[in-house]
């Protein structure tokens, strides 16, 4: 699983996302109206640089962004839903979390 409980998650982009594609328990959506995490954050970061992007053959892209010397994160568009992911301390932390769960959009 992706993440368990919505303090799991960074945003709710990021909760909603693994909602959807079933990596994450229904219990994400406390009121059952299919919207995860409500109380999450919506706005993406943007703070960093890209050190890997890749846009598939559908449009969705996926960049993995390094803040600082100990935090990456992702920032994955797909399907038109702009969001980033929780952080990671290496590049290739992050890199397995997209290998894991965001594979469809490399």
């Amino acid at each position: 699983m992706a993440g368990q409980v919505c303090d799991d998650f960074a945003s709710w982009g990021e909760a909603q996302y693994h909602l959807k594609e079933g990596s994450a328990p229904s219990s994400l959506d406390d009121d059952s109206d299919g919207i995860a995490c409500e109380s999450l954050r919506r706005q993406a970061r943007s703070d960093g640089r890209s050190v890997f992007s890749n846009r598939n053959t559908r449009g969705d892209s996926i960049e993995i962004i390094r803040a600082s010397e100990t935090e990456h994160y992702l920032k994955v568009n797909s399907g038109g839903d702009l969001f980033t992911t929780r952080t990671f301390p290496t590049q290739d932390n992050a890199r397995d979390h997209m290998v894991d769960y965001y594979a469809d959009l490399i």
